[in-house]
Parts: structure tokens; sequence; C-alpha cells
């Protein structure tokens, strides 16, 4: 818990730098500030700021640098000498590859003959996590997503116990160039 939480605002000019004192402060957070802009504790190595970034230094500092970059802001920091909590989360949040939820204990298994024509194993489901595809039959099967998969365009699984995993939520069909293959799944829900 701070013992002290300045708020400091000022509207700087491109390029400008200024200097403010903050005798003992450990910690800062940006409040406020429309472009990258960077701060220098007790003229120490410069560290890039922005709005929504905080920093809690081990080293308490006395002064504070502040060095616009190429574009005139306001720029509003909160300055103390601990923890500085705001409750708020700003800006843009980017998750690539997704989010992976916990697994339920729900899902299903079953099993489809597949032959010269494309045929449904699984249907689209929003809550299916993934789904376990396994060939008992002696030939080749081919996967797709719709029932114009063929042998020459579907994703190839072994005869004879081949596998795959699909984290696919999608309908799911399968051809062989050979009918009777038996296919089997298993698939888990989120």
């Amino acid at each position: 818990m701070s013992a002290f939480i300045t708020d400091y605002s000022r509207t700087l000019a491109a390029n400008e730098s200024v200097l403010i004192n903050c005798a003992g402060a450990t910690s800062i957070r940006c409040l406020e500030g429309s472009a990258a802009f960077e701060i220098k504790p007790d003229d120490r190595n410069p560290v890039s700021m922005e709005l929504g970034i905080g920093f809690k230094y081990r080293q308490s500092f006395d002064s504070l640098r502040i060095v616009n970059g190429a574009t005139a802001q306001t720029i509003k920091l909160a300055i103390g000498d601990g923890d500085i909590e705001d409750n708020r989360m700003v800006g843009t949040v980017d998750i690539s590859g997704g989010i992976v939820i916990a697994g339920s204990d729900a899902g299903g298994y079953g099993n489809v003959t597949v032959g010269v024509a494309a045929s449904l194993v699984l249907a689209e489901s929003s809550v299916r996590g993934s789904v376990l595809v396994q060939n008992l039959g002696g030939a080749e099967i081919y996967l797709g997503i719709d029932n114009s998969v063929t042998v020459s365009n579907g994703i190839k699984v072994d005869g004879n116990g081949g596998t795959m995993v699909l984290p696919m939520k999608t309908d799911i069909y399968a051809i062989s160039a050979v009918a009777g293959q038996d296919v089997r799944y298993l698939y888990g829900e989120v």
C-alpha cells in the first residue's frame, strides 16, 4: 500500500522533456496518453511508456524525466512509493493461438461405416473441443469438413488403426476408395 500517490498531468509538445520531483517514489503508472513516450527515473536508462503501462522499481527515485515523442499529447501519471492499483485495464488485448478453456466431463463416441461416397462422421458442435478419429478399416480414409471431400483432396488417415486428432467444431466427413471402412470417433466438450 502506498504512503503517497501523486497524480501528475501535463500537456507536452512534440519532443518536449520535463523533469518532475517525486522524492522516494518507487512506482509509476500511465493513466492518460495518446502515444508512446519515455521516462527516466533519476535520469537513468530510458523506459518506453504508454497508456496502461506501469512499473515498480526496486530502488526509489527522487526525480522523473518525461521525454515526449513526436506527437503532442496530454500525459497523466500516477506516481507513488508502493503498488499503484487503479483497477482498470485499457487498450486492446490480442491473443494469438486462442484461449484454452478447461474441459468438461461431457463428450461422446461412436462409429460410422465409410465408403466411396462422403459420409458424415460427426456434425458441427459449438461446444466440442476436439475429436479423435480412428480408422479400423483396412484401407485409407480421407477427412474433410463437407461432403465435397474426395480421396484426392481429403486429409489421409491410414487404415488398420491410424488416428488423427482434429481440434475443430465443424462438420467432419470421411471418404475412402474402398467401401466398408470402420471409423471410430471420440470427442470432448468444453
